[in-house]
């Protein structure tokens, strides 16, 4: 099924996968109640899902591969099995488990398999597989349910092809860039390098991020991190110069424009402030290195290959691109080494190489898009707020866009009339409906909910209510775009 001809956006397509693929990272939630049924864990929902966003959902291919190796593995009472990336990763999930909970006796580590026996230990390790992002992959799953050989040669071609793509982007060589099995796995990997640097130092983490990178800072290392929103300018909810002052910051993230606000922090203020002694990740998967270039600000750089890089939807894996002209360079390639990056696997490496060419198609393409829709947004009398860094943020903005930069392709807005208006909005849009971003084609959910709904009074509290909805532009016709747009005012109009 081709979901550009075909969205995946009615009621009866709820759990079917986004692309229709094996591998898919979305799934669709077609209806307003179908993601709150969704968060509250409504039984015939969660039945209904043929598979899930791979760090929340297991993948049926992950699944079948846990069963079998549980079956041929496991010993007397052991009931589970998590398969990660690597040896490393099941230790980490080992430690993990044993810092929250007694796990004596009910976790058992071989390689990179981990066995439980209880749901209890099992619980708080798939915490530790849903903020570290380094779970094994469908793709890895499937070569070994199949016994599948992949060329060595292939695959470190194909490597180099990504590395040197992404390098090229950023003006750097390709040995600065590091691949990972994930996003997540690249903010989680960059946690651990700066935490080495400073084992007792707490975090900052400026502006509303994506839910599981503030996770990452609460639950590993030192579990200490700050928090600081924006302004619709740009402006701090609290001065950098005094959060650093105790000297006990080991390190800042920030997401360029941020996720799901749109919004960007004033970087040479970051910097400034930050001097040379405080690392920064900045991650721009948002925007992409087509729009944005954050390298000067930046010691390293993160972002999610699923999204842009990719554009399939069908595929997990992340980068950090490492500023070779930082102050702490060698120190910080050292600790990223030394914190053991989850690498992304053969099977994916071989599925990314082709698709990395049509990168800045796609973004060009789909930020085309974009700017019909905020003008068509614009001028929409029910769209009461905007949320994208051409209208909040905007000197920010301006301090990292590229000159004759396609748009970002992601933003937010608000309707007259509450959630009930939305949902109906949300209801009658005919284009896929579902979690994630940066595919090809258009994705559009009430992110808010899907994120933050057990916490939607804190989320509103700091500028994201919980009507909110999010869309991916994606490349289809603007035509295609356009019609589904309009139809659903009307439906929402109708209503309000």
């Amino acid at each position: 099924m081709d979901v550009f001809d075909q969205p995946r956006c009615r009621a009866s397509d709820l759990g079917f996968p986004i692309p229709d693929s094996p591998h898919a990272c979305s799934v669709a939630l077609p209806t307003w109640q179908s993601v709150i049924d969704y968060e509250e864990g409504v039984p015939e929902v969660m039945a209904a899902l043929q598979t899930g966003y791979p760090r929340f959902v297991l993948n049926p291919l992950v699944a079948r591969l846990h069963d079998n190796v549980l079956a041929e593995e496991g010993v007397g009472g052991e009931l589970f099995v998590l398969i990660f990336s690597d040896d490393d990763a099941a230790a980490r999930c080992g430690a993990f488990v044993e810092e929250r909970l007694p796990a004596s006796g009910e976790m058992r580590i071989s390689a990179n398999l981990v066995f439980f026996r209880s749901e209890k230990v099992l619980a708080v390790a798939r915490e530790y597989w849903r903020y570290a992002g380094d779970g094994i992959s469908s793709r890895a799953a499937e070569a070994s349910l199949a016994g599948m050989l992949i060329d060595t040669n292939e695959v470190d071609e194909a490597r180099h092809i990504i590395q040197a793509a992404i390098a090229a982007e950023h003006g750097v060589d390709p040995g600065d860039v590091v691949l990972l099995s994930s996003g997540m796995a690249a903010i989680a990997t960059v946690h651990r390098a700066f935490q080495s640097l400073h084992e007792d130092g707490r975090f900052v983490q400026v502006d509303f991020p994506y839910v599981d990178a503030m996770r990452v800072q609460r639950h590993f290392g030192a579990r200490q991190s700050e928090f600081v929103i924006l302004d619709e300018e740009g402006e701090p909810s609290r001065d950098y110069y005094e959060i650093f002052a105790d000297g006990r910051v080991a390190g800042v993230f920030v997401e360029c424009p941020s996720n799901p606000l749109l919004r960007c922090a004033d970087l040479q203020a970051l910097r400034d402030a930050a001097g040379d002694a405080i690392p920064i990740a900045i991650d721009d998967t948002v925007s992409t290195s087509r729009t944005v270039e954050v390298l000067p600000w930046s010691d390293v750089i993160t972002t999610s290959l699923t999204k842009w890089w990719a554009g399939s939807g069908d595929l997990m894996a992340g980068a950090i691109v490492i500023n070779p002209h930082g102050s702490r360079v060698e120190e910080i390639r050292n600790a990223i080494a030394a914190a053991k990056p989850s690498t992304l696997c053969d099977a994916d490496v071989i599925h990314l190489a082709p698709l990395v060419d049509g990168f800045a198609r796609r973004v060009q393409k789909a930020g085309d898009n974009a700017a019909q829709l905020l003008s068509l947004l614009d001028a929409e009398e029910m769209v009461t707020k905007i949320w994208h860094p051409t209208v909040e943020t905007v000197e920010n903005f301006a301090q990292i866009v590229k000159p004759n930069a396609p748009t970002t392709a992601l933003l937010s807005f608000r309707l007259q009339g509450g959630e009930r208006v939305a949902a109906r909005f949300y209801d009658a849009l005919v284009l896929n409906k579902g979690p994630s971003l940066g595919t090809e084609f258009t994705l559009v959910c009430p992110y808010v909910l899907l994120a933050h709904y057990d916490e939607l009074a804190w989320a509103d509290e700091l500028g994201a209510p919980r009507d909110l909805v999010r869309v991916s532009v994606g490349t289809e016709e603007w035509e295609t775009i356009r019609s589904a747009f309009e139809h659903a005012f009307a439906a929402a109009k109708n209503l309000a």
